[in-house]
């Protein structure tokens, strides 16, 4: 097959426009959209291509909720068919104040702003006595149908009333 005598200038105008789909950009996002005021949820900062989050404003966050332990930071860089892709994020784990229906965010971070993201939270149910579970556990898949060699995110919560003694869980 011949390649067109202009290749390499469509080549790259084609890179020019896979580096702009990276742009500068801060989101922000819940691992539940709907909990109770005992829950304990985990709101992510994730910002692109250099903003610093040591300058972030969180909005709004810290009149809702209540941090709890340090947050977690991370970073990431892939380079996949020569495009190049990196992220910083920090997770947050919060305890709401109050019920409600609220809209975290935005985020500004270097003058980037976030979406937003509306979270209900509702009151906690009072079970009856004896319908209490002291351990059970949920599990969920981002995909239905992966392919071979693909990726599936599994993730695992364990909800406990009492103590686990030595905890285990068996290989999936």
């Amino acid at each position: 097959m011949k390649r067109p005598g202009n290749w390499p200038a469509a080549f790259g105008l084609c890179a020019l426009l896979l580096s702009a789909d990276s742009l500068s950009a801060v989101i922000l996002k819940v691992d539940r959209q709907r909990i109770t005021v005992d829950d304990i949820i985990s709101i992510t900062i994730r910002v692109t291509e250099g903003e610093d989050l040591s300058r972030a404003e969180i909005g709004n966050i810290m009149e809702y909720f209540n941090i709890e332990g340090a947050p977690q930071q991370s970073s990431r860089t892939s380079i996949v068919n020569g495009v190049r892709e990196s992220y910083t994020e920090v997770v947050l784990q919060a305890s709401p104040k109050q019920p409600g229906s609220i809209t975290l965010g935005p985020v500004r971070v270097d003058g980037v702003i976030s979406n937003q993201v509306v979270i209900d939270i509702i009151e906690a149910a009072t079970p009856a006595p004896g319908d209490t579970e002291t351990v059970f556990i949920q599990t969920e898949v981002d995909s239905e149908s992966i392919f071979v060699q693909g990726q599936l995110l599994y993730t695992l919560r364990i909800f406990h009333a009492v103590n686990l003694d030595e905890p285990a869980l068996s290989d999936l």
